[in-house]
């Protein structure tokens, strides 16, 4: 019974009969875990998902995917999902980081998902910090798709957003959210 709680706290990986399956790819270098994966990305890098990665339910201080540098998260018509009081993914607000989530997929299905039903805190997809980011596709969801702290900035290109309690859980200075482009919204 211990051995199931442990293994089931654990990101979910792709299986295919009992073999691990990769879940994510930064240039030639294949990664079964998303943690390991966004940990190895160097500035510049594309981290592209390959699988649907399910992350689990966790704290708002611990579970979600962090990137620390400037780069790209490719959704790739997959799904990060979770169910955290928090977000799924979070910039580093220490770094400045500059970054682009996108979905490269034909069918354009990639999406970031947190299924936690939890309203006293911050419930995000994503979690901008002060860094810069453009949303280039996907679709997110959460009871506030996006949560954006950003003295920089937040730009939406395209993309499907989809919260309970609205769209931004905003505290942005005046002048930093630049809409830029298509996409639809939806709520709760």
């Amino acid at each position: 019974m211990a051995m199931l709680m442990v293994v089931s706290m654990l990101p979910e990986m792709a299986m295919a009969d009992g073999e691990q399956t990769y879940v994510a790819q930064i240039g030639e270098n294949t990664y079964t875990d998303i943690y390991e994966a966004a940990a190895a990305m160097q500035a510049g890098d594309t981290l592209t998902l390959l699988a649907d990665v399910d992350i689990g339910k966790h704290n708002p201080v611990e579970g979600y995917v962090g990137f620390v540098v400037n780069g790209t998260f490719d959704l790739n018509g997959y799904t990060l999902s979770g169910e955290v009081r928090g977000p799924i993914v979070k910039f580093d607000a220490s770094k400045d980081v500059t970054f682009t989530i996108k979905d490269s997929s034909e069918g354009k299905t990639g999406k970031i998902i947190n299924r936690s039903t939890d309203t006293a805190g911050s419930v995000n997809a994503i979690d901008i910090a002060e860094s810069t980011v453009t949303i280039d596709g996907g679709t997110y969801s959460a009871y506030y798709p996006i949560a954006d702290a950003s003295t920089t900035g937040l730009t939406i290109l395209g993309g499907t957003f989809d919260g309970g309690g609205g769209i931004l859980e905003l505290a942005v200075a005046a002048g930093h959210l630049k809409p830029g482009g298509g996409g639809a919204v939806g709520g709760g």
